[in-house]
């Protein structure tokens, strides 16, 4: 069982994670956030004063003033909180990884939260792939390795048990 163990932290932390982070940068700042871009970027000038018209080649575009007011625009589009939502994740799950392989046993409040990590990876592994509207591999590898850390987190919180 540890060497399966060591090969579900593995994935989970070095490649679910850093798939989930890479998919996250892709929806906060292309793919389909693009199509609604332009009509976030509109409305969100028309009722923000923190959105000012700038000159660029004889072209006059609305630009934000400061961090907050792109911020606004990220998170007023579905994707642009998808993204930062994987984002988020991607750290939690890069984080369960290392317990998973560097820990023999945990304590109940690691165990919530490697069974919370592959609860939320397996939600959005298929809210992802509603977005996508496809079922690719990394959606269901991430599955797969969200499904397989539930029995290793119950089999380190039952190694505390039987040391104790």
């Amino acid at each position: 069982m540890k060497s399966f163990k060591i090969i579900v932290g593995f994935a989970l932390a070095f490649i679910v994670s850093i798939i989930n982070g890479i998919s996250g940068v892709g929806y906060v700042v292309g793919g389909e956030f693009e199509i609604s871009f332009q009509a976030a970027v509109e409305n969100e000038a028309e009722t923000d004063s923190r959105w000012e018209n700038r000159k660029d080649d004889d072209k006059l575009f609305k630009s934000p003033k400061d961090g907050l007011a792109a911020l606004s625009l990220l998170l007023e589009t579905k994707f642009g909180r998808f993204g930062l939502l994987l984002q988020v994740l991607c750290l939690l799950q890069f984080i369960g990884g290392l317990i998973v392989i560097f820990r023999s046993s945990t304590k109940a409040a690691a165990l919530i939260f490697l069974i919370l990590v592959a609860l939320a990876g397996i939600l959005v592994e298929v809210v992802g792939a509603n977005y996508s509207s496809a079922w690719g591999v990394t959606n269901i590898f991430g599955i797969i390795v969200s499904v397989t850390l539930i029995p290793v987190a119950i089999n380190m919180y039952g190694a505390t048990i039987r040391e104790n």
